[in-house]
């Protein structure tokens, strides 16, 4: 079999399984593709088959959910995490974690854990525990009016965890994830956001 979608992709199906007999194919789809074509294909003419073909398609959703609370930085910045695209650990698309209001050239880290954590921590609340992973530092870039809360951070986790950065996330896991960043006008010299409840899938 073969399955086509519109923007164009043709993909060779064969009997669904990759080349151990075991383990199921997946194919991603085209961003903007709005119908699925499926069609049977032989060696000789095609006028002369027959029968039909069923099938059923699933939309995954991730479940991606805020909670927590931000701490107001000493420029009056509240940093709002966010996020565009979707979680996956195959695949090429991106998940970028975003940061919002938050001050030009200011140095942070995403972190995340696998349990929610809510509790008083350097002025703020620390969102997350169990296992915490931090991603590199990233630094705000700088905007044209160069204002107080005028930028954001911008991380693709998707980049991260196909880069082989933590091998221990498997599709169904939830993590915990915020951020931290230097806010030198702080009694504590830094700065949190507030969290997100991340689902991952296939």
């Amino acid at each position: 079999f073969f399955l086509t979608t519109t923007l164009f992709a043709l993909n060779f199906i064969g009997d669904g399984l990759r080349e151990d007999g075991i383990s199921l194919q997946s194919f991603e789809v085209p961003a903007g593709a709005t119908r699925l074509f499926l069609g049977s294909a032989d060696s000789g003419d095609w006028n002369d088959n027959f029968g039909s073909l069923q099938a059923s398609v699933e939309q995954e959703v991730a479940d991606i959910t805020p909670f927590c609370t931000a701490k107001l930085s000493s420029e009056g910045c509240l940093p709002s995490i966010g996020y565009t695209g979707y979680p996956a650990l195959a695949g090429t698309h991106e998940f970028n974690v975003v940061c919002a209001e938050v001050s030009p050239n200011t140095k942070g880290t995403l972190f995340y854990g696998r349990a929610q954590y809510v509790i008083p921590f350097q002025g703020g609340y620390l969102c997350t525990n169990v296992k915490i992973k931090r991603t590199p530092i990233t630094i705000t870039p700088q905007t044209v009016s160069g204002a107080p809360c005028s930028s954001a951070f911008t991380f693709d986790f998707n980049a991260w965890i196909q880069g082989g950065n933590d091998p221990t996330l498997l599709p169904g896991d939830v993590i915990y994830a915020q951020w931290w960043m230097r806010d030198p006008g702080a009694f504590s010299k830094t700065g949190l956001s507030d969290a997100l409840q991340i689902q991952l899938c296939q």
